[in-house]
């Protein structure tokens, strides 16, 4: 009478063909990793600065989106390296103190995120001007999200607007 089962032979030969398989998918797994969080971040970007945009028409103020690293804050110094963090601030209705709307930070350090110094949306969501935001990663695709002067923010991919 035979008995069921595996020889270590089998066993061996299915772990390492388990191993080779895995060694495989690792490179492909980090890459689709690493686009999935350059998509999310840029949609995070397109849906804060529609947020904010959204605020300034409902509030009647202007309302502008920097850098920040505490979150209260715009930056004085690399303006232009969003990666650190936003946030959405505007004048209070029954005062001129400053108020923070809303704050968006970043967890990843790996993340190239470039915009302007600041982008200020008027009492009807406009700007003064086109801008582009870009987020990237080594090695990865680049997207970008482009506003223009009425306001609106959307995402492309690419570099350029």
């Amino acid at each position: 009478m035979r008995t069921q089962g595996f020889t270590l032979f089998e066993l061996i030969i299915t772990v390492l063909v388990l191993a080779i398989l895995t060694m495989l998918a690792v490179p492909s797994m980090t890459n689709f990793i690493k686009s999935n969080k350059i998509k999310s971040s840029s949609s995070d970007i397109t849906n804060f600065l529609q947020q904010a945009r959204s605020e300034a028409i409902k509030t009647g103020k202007t309302t502008t989106v920097c850098a920040s690293t505490d979150g209260a804050t715009c930056v004085t110094s690399n303006q232009t390296a969003w990666n650190v963090g936003l946030i959405s601030k505007s004048t209070s209705i029954t005062s001129t103190a400053t108020v923070i709307n809303s704050v968006l930070a970043f967890n990843d350090q790996n993340l190239n995120i470039t915009g302007p110094t600041q982008i200020s949306f008027n009492s009807v969501g406009a700007t003064d001007n086109t801008y582009q935001i870009t987020v990237g990663m080594t090695g990865q695709d680049t997207y970008s999200v482009c506003v223009a002067v009425a306001g609106r923010a959307e995402r492309i991919k690419g570099s350029t607007c």
